[in-house]
């Protein structure tokens, strides 16, 4: 059984979302979590947790798109390794922001569309259908098993926003000594790219108070990391198959 866990006050959003996890659970036992006045990304996805009954977690952004027509049996593959799993996130993290590690340490493929129609593929890094030995997770899609969460919640208190909540729980369970990896091979198209707007900054700081002695020292650098536009799904789902190759890493 599998727990789909999502903050959504957008009854729009929420229906292309509860749409989307029917077409892609199709056949499978799960239950679907709305939580529609979520205080914070962390109350909310607590409150869920506690009234969830799956071995199997899903935390999603109410806004993404699942390309897979095999997500199941990936995710399945994934979780039979390890204990978390994301889409994107990083070997080192250095700050509180995963991807300001650069290469060689992030690892992940997420797609957005642009205003002209077009939909651009960021890939960090996708050497295989799985990379091991994640410190921290991008939150636009997690997936969890139960025994993570029943050590690991979110932490409401402290990030009572709705940024970094990704990164406290990822990282929390990395240094509990969970195995995190980034699945290369589950293919998100994410509608919103995100902004670092003023609660992102002292959502920050919060995050350098809790975890800054036990970051990762290392400079940050200039770096680039490859975007491909391509014009359609269809398009978008055979190129971020192609990227990512077959083997397991």
């Amino acid at each position: 059984m599998i727990s789909v866990i999502i903050c959504s006050r957008d009854d729009q959003r929420f229906a292309g979302v509860e749409q989307l996890y029917a077409n892609v659970l199709a056949g499978e036992k799960y239950e679907l979590f709305r939580i529609p006045d979520a205080t914070s990304m962390a109350e909310g996805y607590n409150r869920a947790i506690d009234a969830s009954h799956a071995d199997v977690l899903i935390f999603s952004h109410d806004d993404l798109e699942i390309l897979n027509r095999d997500f199941v049996p990936r995710l399945q593959t994934h979780l039979e390794r390890f204990d978390v799993v994301g889409v994107a996130g990083t070997t080192r993290l250095i700050r509180p922001a995963w991807i300001d590690a650069g290469p060689p340490y992030i690892y992940g493929q997420v797609a957005h569309p642009e205003a002209s129609g077009e939909l651009l593929l960021a890939v960090f890094a996708a050497p295989a259908r799985a990379v091991a030995k994640i410190e921290a997770l991008d939150g636009v899609f997690m997936a969890a098993r139960r025994s993570v969460v029943e050590k690991i919640r979110f932490d409401a208190a402290t990030f009572d926003t709705f940024h970094h909540y990704d990164l406290d729980f990822s990282f929390s369970a990395h240094l509990a000594g969970f195995r995190l990896a980034v699945a290369c091979d589950i293919h998100i198209l994410h509608q919103s790219p995100g902004k670092l707007d003023d609660a992102w900054y002292r959502s920050r700081g919060k995050f350098l108070m809790k975890y800054g002695d036990r970051l990762t020292t290392k400079a940050v650098r200039a770096f680039q990391y490859t975007l491909i536009r391509t014009p359609s799904r269809q398009s978008l789902a055979q190129l971020m198959e192609e990227v990512c190759p077959g083997e397991t890493g």
